[in-house]
């Protein structure tokens, strides 16, 4: 993600030319209403994927005990909870084999949530000419800064994509854990 952090005191105000009148700006934001839509249903199926896992790891004799789990959570509590569960069965099964595939598959869920938050969470009434929109504001020493980032219809159509993508590599990492945990890695 291309994002930059600025003070909250240095927007010039007087630079009028990077902002959009009113109408212009309803036309960009048309522009972008679409893909945005798809970003939406993109990462609601990856949630759903991180859901299905997590309600089977925790499943006792039906999937209630993991539905009430997951019913007050969000989206970065849990993956936190998945990945720990996966790394606690591969320790206590032996299945080393599985954590060179872990990590890059969780980092890219975390980073996906953090796509999908700059972009839903974005001040899209501000977007400029630049394309740029605030989506973030951070407290440092020397006082509170905006996080902004470059948003282009492209760039939200490949990020859900992507969601897609990890989706179906999260299922597919399921899918085998389930069937080689506890097989001896030697043999494998």
């Amino acid at each position: 993600m291309i994002e930059e952090i600025r003070d909250i005191n240095d927007y010039d105000y007087s630079d009028e030319d990077e902002e959009f009148e009113d109408n212009e700006l309803e036309k960009q934001l048309d522009l972008y209403a679409p893909s945005i839509g798809r970003l939406v249903m993109s990462f609601n199926s990856l949630e759903e994927t991180v859901n299905s896992c997590l309600v089977e790891e925790v499943r006792n004799h039906d999937d209630g005990i993991g539905n009430i789990i997951i019913s007050k959570m969000s989206y970065s509590a849990k993956v936190d909870l998945l990945k720990s569960l996966y790394t606690y069965i591969i320790h206590m099964c032996g299945s080393k084999r599985f954590l060179a595939r872990l990590e890059p598959l969780f980092q890219g869920l975390v980073e996906s949530g953090t796509d999908r938050n700059s972009i839903l969470h974005g001040a899209w009434d501000e977007l400029n000419k630049n394309s740029e929109i605030k989506f973030k504001t951070i407290v440092h020493p020397d006082g509170p800064k905006h996080k902004y980032r470059k948003v282009t219809v492209e760039m939200i159509d490949k990020m859900s994509q992507d969601f897609y993508d990890l989706s179906e590599k999260l299922f597919e990492f399921h899918e085998d854990f389930g069937q080689g945990v506890g097989t001896d890695d030697s043999k494998v």
